[in-house]
């Protein structure tokens, strides 16, 4: 099989240079291919047609939720260096899901197949907040979600969102159902002698309410665990007092109280080891939620918040208030209020000055609970330790009032915007009670559900896991970032820093359930050819068998290979002579049609299937095409193939797969010495071209350079490659 032209998206084998261009960002659905002559035209239209499948991400600090017990909650460049093998910029992903929403608005874990990356300037990258606080940083291409005009929920991307457009989040999030009765620890002790034993000591800690209620106080107003003692500063109060003994008398150690009658320590080395174990370290600002609190139950979550909010919150001003300097903090509480379905606004408290240096100190994060519905959820589940914060909340709530706080938005989290359908829709408007010409109707942007319900076609957003927030604020990043970004098949979306992002990632087109007139694609087609005097392969129309998150039956596997067949004859009848494409999976009596009707078809292996599976498959593709007596008389081309082995085994024109895509841009080129890194930023990776022996180098250099390219600017930009 001989070696020809490599560009971007694919590589390709022939006597002819191909470019597959992507009309979505699906690999196989609709593809476009330019044949050229000569190298220079390849170039003029690469500059003309830009080509990327990885374009929009999210930052590398955003949070996302995997399953767990029931989740685990990871920060996305963590993650992604945990995963990681290699030096390779894109992972697929085994037997990993991520918390998403489907159709119907409901929240689930979905499949994820890939997590990608790349560096990305600060002039591409924007911060989003909403009211309510929850913010989430994109690219300008990356979309979130929103409602559309169809009263479907649709993706919008970030340099199109305004201030005043509403994007959906989720209500809530997900929480163990069973209460975790105790957690193991390890720990050292010294004897009498004070010398420490050797090895470590197990120990079964009961999650008993009073720890948990302490470790929420220490959250609050503890100091790091160190000499001995594990010291808070809310002894003020007799309750909490209380619940500090119960502490100290579960390990069977002792408690002491300073003289200012605010500050305790419980003394117990163990107790210290324990702590610092389950992840309570940290100052005032760097304090976090270690990962285990997020898998209690609900109950068990509503204990430790008690203490967070008894230590650091308050009621006042008919709502409920806690301030943190360690903004991660926040984020943290932030979940666990949601994984109770409890809603919130973010705010800060101002900038203060220091009474000493008089310096300014950085403003606290703010998280207050003023809608009524919330603080009930508050009271039943949290609640205070001390019983003045307690009763305040309690007469506050037995009081008839209506929710017209200084964040009354907040209330209206619940309600939808409406749309132009829905505004000229007789049923909404009986609803109301509101004649057609009425203009309130047409100064209204949101409608409360219980307007809609009863009526089937927005049963959808009534009955769903999500909220519509209204975008306050979009500001620009200050500095360049990796950005990460998931492909989730079966729903593509994922949530992400509490809010629902749309994922940008190859193979979309599957679950996307558009449908895309034929006659329009044709006309496209026979548009690029007036543009291009060069000849050009396009590919037909797939038709995807059964439907995205469910596995196909036979039935649906030979209806699909129907319609595909109709989509090839109806575009060859307009003057087109497509690609037909051969699906693993369908009957081999498609493929000896094909062997009789076509020039150049398409060959498609199971993404889902292993190479061996594959190789089998294709083995008898070749050997059908051999007998019919068509081998090196029909062109055949490999889609989605990565496997290096089974492109040189069998003889394929031509082929593609994104992964190549991916490849070049982050630096990483085949050559006949293998897999090279030619980019400037991995220069401390073991195949760095620079590092190779002088003749070696030389003879990479000639090498990329003998297809036209320039070996200094493929180093510098990722665009180039």
């Amino acid at each position: 099989m001989k070696k020809e032209k490599q560009f971007n998206l694919w590589f390709a084998v022939g006597s002819r240079q191909y470019l597959w261009l992507l009309l979505t960002s699906g690999v196989k659905n609709i593809l476009f291919s330019y044949i050229y002559q000569e190298p220079y035209k390849s170039k003029k239209l690469l500059k003309r047609h830009k080509c990327s499948l990885f374009l929009d991400s999210v930052t590398h600090d955003m949070e996302v939720f995997i399953k767990g017990s029931p989740f685990k909650k990871y920060k996305i460049g963590k993650l992604f260096n945990e995963l990681q093998k290699d030096n390779s910029n894109i992972i697929k992903l085994d037997n990993l899901e991520i918390l998403s929403m489907n159709q119907q608005g409901r929240l689930v874990f979905s499949p994820a197949t890939y997590l990608k990356r790349k560096k990305e300037s600060k002039k591409r990258l924007i911060k989003i907040t909403t009211i309510g606080g929850r913010d989430i940083e994109i690219t300008k291409g990356h979309s979130l979600l929103k409602l559309g005009d169809n009263l479907k929920f649709i993706p919008v991307k970030g340099k199109d969102l305004q201030i005043g457009d509403y994007i959906i989040a989720p209500m809530f999030l997900p929480s163990n159902r069973q209460d975790i009765k105790s957690i193991k620890c390890y720990y050292s002790f010294k004897s009498r002698r004070g010398v420490y034993k050797k090895g470590k000591h197990e120990i079964d800690i009961r999650l008993t309410s009073w720890l948990l209620e302490t470790m929420g106080l220490w959250m609050a107003d503890g100091s790091n665990p160190y000499d001995g003692s594990v010291q808070f500063s809310c002894a003020n109060d007799k309750k909490t007092r209380e619940i500090l003994e119960k502490t100290a008398r579960q390990f069977s150690v002792n408690i002491s109280y300073a003289k200012n009658g605010v500050d305790c320590s419980i003394n117990s080395t163990v107790l210290v080891q324990i702590f610092q174990q389950l992840g309570f370290t940290g100052t005032s600002w760097t304090k976090r939620i270690p990962d285990w609190v997020f898998n209690l139950s609900q109950k068990q979550i509503g204990y430790f918040l008690k203490g967070y909010f008894s230590g650091d919150g308050c009621f006042s001003n008919k709502e409920v208030c806690v301030s943190s300097r360690s903004n991660q903090l926040i984020q943290d509480i932030k979940v666990l209020l949601l994984q109770l379905g409890i809603k919130f606004i973010q705010t800060t408290d101002g900038v203060k000055i220091d009474q000493w240096s008089g310096k300014k100190i950085k403003p606290c994060a703010v998280i207050c609970i003023d809608q009524i519905k919330s603080l009930k959820i508050f009271k039943e589940k949290i609640g205070f330790i001390q019983k003045y914060k307690q009763n305040k909340l309690c007469s506050f709530l037995e009081k008839t009032i209506t929710n017209k706080s200084r964040y009354y938005i907040q209330g209206r989290q619940y309600w939808i915007p409406l749309t132009n359908a829905m505004r000229k829709d007789s049923k909404i408007l009986k609803q109301l009670n509101i004649g057609k010409n009425n203009t309130e109707l047409k100064s209204r942007r949101l409608i409360d559900r219980k307007f809609l319900k009863g009526l089937p076609e927005y049963n959808h957003l009534v009955n769903n896991d999500i909220l519509f927030l209204k975008i306050k604020k979009i500001e620009p990043v200050k500095k360049n970032k990796w950005v990460y970004d998931f492909t989730v098949p079966d729903n593509e979306n994922f949530v992400c820093q509490n809010v629902i992002a749309h994922n940008s990632g190859a193979f979309t087109a599957w679950s996307k359930g558009n449908v895309i007139d034929i006659d329009d694609y044709i006309k496209w087609v026979k548009g690029i050819m007036k543009d291009y005097p060069y000849p050009v392969m396009c590919a037909n129309l797939d038709v995807i068998p059964g439907r995205s998150g469910s596995k196909p039956t036979q039935e649906d596997i030979a209806e699909s290979a129907e319609k595909g067949w109709e989509n090839y004859l109806y575009i060859k009848s307009k003057g087109i002579d497509s690609m037909h494409i051969f699906h693993q999976g369908e009957s081999y009596e498609w493929l000896k049609k094909m062997l009789k009707e076509c020039k150049y078809i398409g060959i498609s292996p199971c993404n889902d299937y292993t190479d061996k599976k594959k190789d089998e498959w294709l083995y008898q593709c070749f050997n059908i095409i051999k007998r019919e007596g068509m081998l090196g008389k029909i062109k055949t081309h490999a889609f989605g193939m990565t496997s290096i082995e089974l492109l040189k085994k069998y003889p394929f024109y031509s082929a593609d797969s994104s992964a190549y895509a991916f490849t070049s841009a982050f630096g990483i080129i085949h050559s006949p010495y293998g897999k090279i890194v030619i980019s400037e930023e991995q220069n401390n990776h073991k195949d760095y071209i620079e590092k190779k022996p002088d003749l070696i180098k030389e003879k990479l250099i000639k090498y990329i350079e003998s297809f036209g390219f320039s070996y200094k600017l493929a180093q510098k930009d990722y665009k180039f490659r």
